[in-house]
């Protein structure tokens, strides 16, 4: 499966002059996306008889840094958020085989894999990181 859709986004990104930059990080926020699902789809057969701690340790190594790579420089809108945290929540149900069908909420599924949100606190103490060394 290939996800071919960097040069429609690259055009949608350069026509909306008003946007700018913001446009472009919308851009870069769902092709991260993307390309982390299509890791996670690659990597999924490798993670069958591991325990779950393990298979939380291989998520947060692989799949984040391919989600979260340079997010410290992005510019994020109220969407971005929602599509980071959509994006965490779809890793944790895959990873525990949860069907979108089954009526099961968020709180349980992090329950289950005795995890919280954090994906978009790390793109925070990213960004403190990164301005933190620009003041010096």
């Amino acid at each position: 499966m290939y996800i071919i859709y960097d040069e429609a986004m690259m055009k949608v990104a350069t026509e909306n002059v008003q946007d700018g930059i913001s446009a472009y990080c919308a851009t870069e926020t769902r092709r991260r996306i993307a390309l982390g699902e299509q890791a996670f789809m690659n990597k999924k057969k490798l993670t069958g008889s591991l325990s779950i701690e393990l298979k939380k340790r291989r998520v947060k190594s692989v799949l984040w840094s391919v989600v979260l790579y340079a997010s410290e420089t992005w510019s994020m809108t109220q969407a971005d958020r929602k599509r980071l945290e959509a994006m965490e929540m779809w890793i944790w149900r895959r990873m525990e085989k949860i069907s979108g069908v089954d009526k099961i909420s968020n709180k349980e599924v992090l329950q289950r894999v005795t995890e919280t949100k954090t994906m978009l606190d790390t793109v925070i103490k990213r960004k403190r990181v990164v301005r933190a060394f620009a003041k010096k």
